[in-house]
C-alpha cells in the first residue's frame, strides 16, 4: 500500500446502516499489468479485484436502503403475471409521475430503444437540451439526426436548459419530429432544467406538433433544483416531479437512477390536451409500444424484463427519492467531494451550482493540447489510486463532443468523506505529474459506443 500521507479507506457501504463491504488498494505494479491486459479500458476492469473506489456511474451501483433489502429478500413475488412485486412498482410510479398508462422495461436502455424503434423514420431529427451516450446510439442507430441545442451559459442556476430560440428556428423544419429533454442534462455537467424552461419547450413542441419526450433518469435531483433555487420551496418535490412529467407526451426513466435500484425502468403515456398526435394515431403507436415490450423485454402486464427483487427494489426507492432527506445528502455529498477536487487544482464544467450526483472536471483546460486528455486522466487516476471514473468526451460522442470532460459519478449512499478526501488526494498526485503525460491512441474502434469496448494505448 503506497499511500503514505493518507488513510486508505478499507469499507464501503452495502445496505445504508447495516452491511459494509470490504474494499482493497492493490499494488501500483498490479494496477498497471491490469490496465495493459484491459487495453486501458477501465470498463473491462474487475470491479470487485483492482477497483478501490468506483466513481464510473451511478447507475444501479448505490447503497440499498434497509427497507429496499428487506422488500427484495423477503417480499419478492416471482409470479409471472400481475405479480405482488408488479403491483408494488406500478403502484409507486403512478403514484411517482401522475400517470396510469405504464410499461415496464429492464432497464432505460430499452426504453430509448422502443421509442426509437416505433416514432422515429430514418432522417428525421431530434432536437434536445443534451443527449447521453446510448440514447444518442439508439436514436442515431435508426437514422435520426441529432441535434443539441443547451441554453447560452447566461442561465446563473439551470444550465441544463435547452435554447428554445433555436429549439423554435429547428422545429419549423419538417423533418423536425422529435424534442427530447434529459433531466439532469448529464452532457452539461449534470445541471438541471427548470420548470420554465420545460413549460417553454411543451409549448414550443405543441406548437409545431413534435413530439416532446423526458428522460426523466435523474428527475428527483432536477426537482430539488426546482425547488431550492426556482419556486422557492412553496411546493412539494413529488408535485414538481409530477408536473415535468404532466408536460410531455411521452416519458421513460431508468430505475437504476432516481429510482434508486440495481436495474428496471417504464415508460410512460400521456394522451391529453399536450399530446402531439391525433389520439388516434397517438394510442396506434402505444400499442406498437406495448408490443415491442412483449417481444423485447417480457410480459408487459407484468415485469417487462425485471426480476422481482429489483421490482421491490424501485417501488421502495421511488418513494425514499422524494424526500428532502435523501436528496439534501445527496447534493451535499456531490458539493463537498467537488470542493475538496477544486481545492486540489481540479477545474469544473458548470460548477455553480454542481452537478446532482458527480462532479464533472473539464480535463482539457487541465491537459490541453494532447490527444484524449479525459482518457489520460482517467488512467492516470486509477494508476495513481485504484480510482474508476468515465470520461464525457470525443472517446464517447465523436465530432458531437461538447468537450473533453471527466466524470466522477457517486453512487447513493456507498462513499462518505473518508472517501471523498482520499480521491481528492490522489488527485493532487496526478496534478503534481500532469505534465509528464502524452495522451492516449484508440489501437481498436467498434464504431458505435466505443468507450464501452474500444482499445487504447498511451503515447
Amino acid at each position: 500500500m503506497e499511500m503514505d500521507s493518507i488513510e486508505v479507506p478499507k469499507f464501503k457501504n452495502k445496505v445504508a446502516g447495516v452491511q459494509k463491504e470490504r474494499i482493497y488498494l492493490v499494488s501500483k505494479k498490479r494496477r498497471r499489468e491490469e490496465l495493459e491486459k484491459a487495453h486501458y479500458n477501465l470498463f473491462k476492469l474487475s470491479s470487485s479485484k483492482v477497483i478501490l473506489l468506483d466513481f464510473q456511474t451511478a447507475s444501479g451501483t448505490g447503497a440499498l436502503s434497509a427497507k429496499q433489502h428487506y422488500m427484495s429478500s423477503c417480499k419478492a413475488d416471482p409470479s409471472y403475471t400481475s405479480s405482488e412485486s408488479w403491483n408494488r412498482l406500478r403502484k409507486a410510479i403512478r403514484l411517482f409521475t401522475g400517470k396510469e398508462r405504464i410499461f415496464p422495461v429492464h432497464q432505460g436502455r430499452p426504453a430509448e430503444d422502443i421509442l426509437s424503434e416505433v416514432f422515429i423514420e430514418k432522417g428525421d431529427r431530434v432536437l434536445s437540451n443534451g443527449l447521453f451516450d446510448t440514447t444518442f446510439a439508439n436514436l442515431s442507430h435508426k437514422g435520426a439526426v441529432c441535434i443539441d441545442m443547451p441554453a447560452p451559459l447566461s442561465e446563473r442556476f439551470f444550465r441544463g436548459n435547452i435554447d428554445t430560440v433555436k429549439l423554435e428556428e429547428a422545429l419549423r423544419d419538417e423533418k423536425a419530429k422529435m424534442v427530447l429533454m434529459t433531466l439532469l442534462n448529464n452532457t452539461e455537467g449534470g445541471q438541471p432544467v427548470s420548470l420554465a424552461n420545460l413549460k417553454r419547450t411543451a409549448h414550443i413542441t405543441k406548437k409545431y406538433k413534435a413530439l416532446l419526450v423526458v428522460d426523466a433518469c435523474r428527475i428527483a435531483q432536477n426537482a430539488h433544483f426546482i425547488w431550492r433555487d426556482e419556486v422557492g420551496g412553496r411546493t412539494s418535490i413529488s408535485e414538481i416531479i409530477r408536473e415535468c412529467f404532466s408536460l410531455a407526451d411521452v416519458s421513460y426513466m431508468s430505475l437504476k437512477k432516481d429510482g434508486l435500484a440495481h436495474g428496471g425502468g417504464f415508460i410512460v403515456f400521456d394522451n391529453n390536451e399536450v399530446s402531439a398526435m391525433l389520439s388516434e394515431e397517438f394510442e396506434k403507436r402505444i400499442r406498437e409500444v406495448r408490443k415491442e415490450i412483449f417481444r423485447k423485454e417480457g410480459n408487459a402486464d407484468g415485469y417487462g424484463g425485471m426480476p422481482c427483487e429489483i421490482m421491490e427494489q424501485g417501488a421502495q426507492g421511488l418513494r425514499e427519492v422524494v424526500t428532502l432527506k435523501h436528496l439534501k445528502k445527496r447534493m451535499g455529498d456531490t458539493e463537498y467531494f467537488q470542493e475538496q477536487l477544486k481545492k486540489a487544482g481540479a477545474k469544473i464544467k458548470n460548477d455553480n451550482p454542481p452537478g446532482g450526483d458527480a462532479v464533472y472536471i473539464d480535463a482539457g483546460a487541465l491537459l490541453p493540447g494532447i490527444p484524449y486528455p479525459a482518457k489520460t486522466m482517467e488512467i492516470a487516476l486509477y494508476e495513481e489510486g485504484g480510482i474508476r471514473s468515465c470520461g464525457i468526451d470525443s472517446i464517447m460522442f465523436g465530432e458531437a463532443t461538447r468537450g473533453e470532460i471527466l466524470r466522477l459519478a457517486i453512487p447513493a449512499g456507498v462513499y462518505g468523506k473518508e472517501h471523498f478526501d482520499y480521491a481528492a488526494y490522489v488527485f493532487g498526485k496526478f496534478m503534481k505529474r500532469k505534465n509528464e503525460l502524452k495522451g492516449f491512441k484508440i489501437t481498436y474502434d467498434p464504431g458505435e459506443l466505443r468507450h464501452f469496448d474500444g482499445h487504447f494505448a498511451p503515447l
